[in-house]
């Protein structure tokens, strides 16, 4: 029996189990159906996720700002959709590291690691 929402066959020898309606088709988890309806709910969640951190993130360089009276320019990119936030208590970076004294203290995701 395939999975769609057509309504079983009732010449079919087999009866359908109990507690089924007759217009509805039981079907397999692994089914494109349920596999793209996960996709969906992981992009939402995903989607979800980021927004309420890149939130918190702004707000925190906001609070950084505010409490430590320093100078803040944070860019935050999504690399779904490419689009660009950013934060800045009026300072803006130069627009090349040579014109900058002393030298920043650059900073990736693997200084981050625990080790």
């Amino acid at each position: 029996m395939s999975c769609n929402n057509d309504s079983i066959d009732l010449a079919s020898s087999a009866k359908p189990a109990p507690g089924l309606l007759l217009h509805e088709t039981p079907c397999d988890a692994d089914s494109p159906i349920s596999s793209l309806e996960k996709l969906r709910i992981a992009r939402r969640r995903r989607s979800s996720q980021f927004s309420k951190r890149r939130k918190t993130i702004l707000r925190k360089a906001h609070d950084l700002h505010k409490d430590c009276d320093v100078d803040i320019y944070f860019v935050v990119r999504s690399r779904q959709n490419n689009q660009i936030w950013r934060y800045s208590n009026g300072y803006f970076p130069p627009s090349t590291l040579e014109e900058i004294y002393p030298v920043p203290i650059t900073l990736s995701p693997q200084d981050f690691q625990s080790k």
